[in-house]
């Protein structure tokens, strides 16, 4: 199942008895809901847990983080568990909000959101591959690597 709202795309893939959401774009006050929908359909229809796949997240604000803390919640009553696989930027969120210690994060390791996966209403310059094959994404006039965060000194060679 897909979920797509203005520059969010979800997609759920069974793992076993437990739900994978990979999560791709900005979770904010406009997506949110669509996080949070998603999550619980995955937490109502798997009798394991959920993991949550946010490496592909350029922006998080305190409504994302409202849907994670309270996606966690449910998943405590119906004794289950939440893991998320952030990117640097969501980890740092998490951090700052100081709920970082609520959930097992692990760190981006590149092999979790599709390469190829871009958000909705983008234009197709928004991304491109440098020359190792990262992908690097115009993000508000700074360039960003997916895997390894902000680019010193403009493109990469």
């Amino acid at each position: 199942m897909t979920y797509i709202a203005e520059s969010l795309n979800i997609q759920s893939h069974p793992d076993g008895d437990a739900t994978t959401l990979v999560v791709v774009g900005e979770v904010d006050l406009a997506t949110a809901s669509q996080l949070r929908d998603a999550a619980l359909n995955a937490l109502n229809g798997a009798a394991g847990g959920l993991h949550l796949d946010l490496t592909g997240v350029t922006f998080m604000d305190s409504t994302g983080i409202h849907v994670l803390v309270a996606t966690r919640r449910r998943a405590e009553l119906l004794g289950r568990a939440v893991t998320l696989e952030a990117s640097r930027r969501v980890q740092r969120t998490l951090t700052l909000c100081g709920v970082a210690k609520l959930f097992p994060v692990r760190p981006s390791t590149g092999g979790g959101c599709p390469r190829n996966l871009v958000p909705p209403n983008r234009p197709a310059a928004w991304k491109r591959s440098d020359a190792s094959g990262g992908q690097v994404h115009h993000d508000v006039g700074a360039l960003h690597d997916v895997d390894t965060g902000p680019l010193s000194g403009g493109p990469a060679a």
